[in-house]
């Protein structure tokens, strides 16, 4: 569950596995991975980031209420126990949102490109 990240403070992923010396990371556009998020400038508005999307992430269950707008920063809600508050996961791309549904999404652009990404770091639990 510790966070890896890339440098800046980029979220790459967690760790979801050991064997002897070898860790295995998720990275966020794993078709299996949640992570829960918010907007840089405003705590309140989250959602929870998925992957499974190709390149891009996808922010849903965000509440209908809430303002989102395109090029806004995503950052790590720091609701998990594990992810710290204010890893930099990207940006937003596109809004999705529909008047009678409750919630709205939004599909961000990851920080990293894992094809450049070079060393990661990981964040242990306290």
């Amino acid at each position: 569950g510790d966070p890896v990240v890339a440098e800046a403070g980029i979220l790459v992923g967690r760790i979801i596995r050991k064997e002897k010396e070898t860790l295995f990371i998720q990275v966020l556009n794993d078709p299996q991975s949640r992570i829960g998020a918010s907007v840089i400038d405003r705590p309140k508005t989250m959602g929870v980031i998925e992957g499974g999307y190709g390149n891009s992430l996808r922010m849903n269950v965000i509440p209908q209420q809430e303002t989102i707008r395109v090029h806004d920063r995503i950052i790590s809600s720091g609701i998990e126990k594990e992810i710290p508050y204010g890893l930099w996961i990207g940006t937003v791309s596109a809004v999705e949102t529909e008047p009678y549904r409750p919630f709205q999404s939004a599909i961000i652009t990851p920080s990293y490109t894992l094809q450049k990404i070079q060393h990661v770091f990981i964040l242990p639990s306290l």
